[in-house]
């Protein structure tokens, strides 16, 4: 199991929860989740560098853990390296096809960023068959008819 960036936005409880991160890390220093949740508070720490090593790090204990491939995603993502971000939760799909997190962000940044509709709503759609009440997926659908009516 992991953590996604979509957790806590508090800056004290990320602040806390890396004491408890850093706890277990000197325990054990390749304790996936550890690292991986680690990572994803340092970025809303706002602290993105030291972010992606930590991601990294999740990554060289496991190559094929999606939540970590996801969260690195999002961080390209939001640093508008979309074609980064779409590498990774590409990657993240080829280990877990079924994986939600990663169609929708596929989908975000093509409806978001590239405009691109149609592959936007691809991705919307192949995450509603695995998860039909997936509410991000549904309202990211709803959108991307809004946007190709009224924008083009």
């Amino acid at each position: 199991m992991g953590v996604t960036l979509t957790g806590f936005n508090d800056a004290s409880h990320h602040k806390e929860a890396i004491e408890f991160y850093d706890k277990a890390l000197a325990i054990d220093p390749n304790y996936i989740d550890a690292l991986n949740s680690k990572g994803s508070s340092l970025y809303y720490l706002g602290k993105s560098t030291e972010s992606i090593l930590y991601l990294e790090k999740a990554l060289a204990v496991n190559p094929n853990f999606v939540y970590a491939l996801s969260n690195l995603a999002n961080i390209y993502s939001d640093h508008s390296n979309y074609q980064k971000a779409i590498e990774f939760y590409e990657k993240a799909l080829a280990v877990n096809p079924n994986f939600v997190y990663a169609l929708f962000g596929i989908a975000t940044v093509h409806y978001y960023t590239l405009r691109n509709y149609d592959e936007a709503l691809k991705y919307y759609d192949k995450a509603l068959a695995i998860d039909p009440n997936c509410v991000k997926a549904l309202v990211g659908k709803a959108n991307v008819f809004w946007s190709s009516k009224y924008l083009g």
